[in-house]
């Protein structure tokens, strides 16, 4: 085994493993030690507790851990439970209260209202459809009727008569709470928000973190493998290389783009169509596939500056052979240009 199928293993084993304890880390619950006669205050039990021999719940779950709840579970001998981590999930907190920037909301905000029209005779699109929907409105008239606004088949109905509505703006649940977001809350004269309460996270409650840790090894030990199987194989203008395999197809790329854009108002559709097939194939597909090795070898802002330019020259090729195909060759002629400088850059990044 190579040592670079050996580094794929353990990046792979690494990243496996380390999903599942990061997914540990993030618990619906907490495990506490309890004593008799000793309460803990504001916690809540997350499962009810069963003991042998009964059918029922010693204590149900949700119940309060107060001194007669944690005396029961002691006197069964139970010396720890599971309480609910965070106590409760949200909380309302004061706009005017520095407490409420960089939380995340917990349920949605309605801001204000703004008044839209739809025009008699204005073809209903899908996002008249949603903010109709935002809006309460039921049913719309169109030719056939009063139609309700439920009905997808209306994209593209005229209307027969006007519309006017109010549409809400909100602030939906999950927004991220930033200064912009509260100079809005505030601007909207509302005085109070409900925010989620984030879990605690403690490393003393992690079960898992020693298989993170064995994670974090296991990938950069795969990592260290890998550039060290590179940087035996050759250099990386070696044309057998990965790096050169990958250089390779982007300078003939480039080379063909380029032959194009400068012939374009020559070209037909059909000759542009055919020009660019096997290019997709032979060329954009393996490089595209083989793009990790930039980022092994070079790093990764070399990596993020080469694939910013090819994917901006493949898209503007996309384009060439979509309009191509439709006939529209001065589409396709455009598009060709737009393509050729940004492979000549993506070409120009990789080194």
């Amino acid at each position: 085994m190579s040592k670079s199928t050996l580094g794929n293993w353990l990046l792979t084993l690494g990243m496996v493993m380390g999903g599942i304890s990061a997914a540990n880390s993030d618990k619906a619950g907490v495990w506490k030690n309890i004593e008799a006669g000793q309460a803990l205050p504001g916690e809540y039990l997350l499962h009810p507790v069963t003991v042998d021999g009964q059918e029922a719940p010693l204590v149900e779950a949700d119940s309060p851990l107060d001194a007669a709840t944690v005396g029961r579970l002691a006197a069964a001998g139970i010396e720890r439970v599971q309480v609910r981590n965070p106590t409760r999930p949200n909380e309302t907190i004061a706009v005017a209260d520095e407490a409420l920037a960089g939380r995340v909301l917990d349920e949605a905000v309605m801001l204000s209202f703004t008044t839209t029209t739809l025009k008699r005779g204005e073809r209903l699109t899908p996002k008249n459809l949603l903010d109709l929907r935002a809006a309460e409105i039921e049913t719309v008239p169109v030719a056939d009727g009063e139609l309700p606004v439920s009905d997808g088949s209306l994209v593209g109905e005229e209307l027969t008569a006007d519309l006017i509505f109010q549409l809400p703006e909100r602030l939906p649940a999950g927004t991220f709470l930033g200064p912009e977001q509260i100079e809005r809350l505030r601007s909207a004269g509302i005085q109070e928000a409900t925010a989620r309460i984030n879990r605690e996270f403690t490393f003393g409650g992690w079960q898992l973190a020693w298989m993170f840790a064995l994670a974090v090894i296991a990938m950069v030990s795969g990592v260290a493998l890998k550039r060290s199987d590179r940087a035996g194989s050759g250099s990386a203008d070696d044309e057998t290389s990965d790096i050169g395999l990958l250089k390779r197809h982007l300078r003939e790329l480039s080379t063909v783009v380029d032959g194009l854009a400068e012939r374009a108002d020559e070209l037909a559709d059909q000759e542009i169509s055919s020009a660019l097939d096997p290019l997709f194939t032979d060329r954009c597909i393996p490089f595209v596939e083989g793009r990790q090795a930039i980022a092994i070898r070079h790093g990764i802002g070399t990596f993020t500056e080469v694939l910013s330019a090819f994917s901006s020259g493949e898209r503007w090729l996309n384009r060439a052979w979509s309009a191509a195909v439709d006939r529209n060759v001065e589409e396709a002629r455009l598009s060709l240009r737009e393509a050729a400088p940004k492979l000549r850059d993506a070409l120009a990044a990789l080194p």
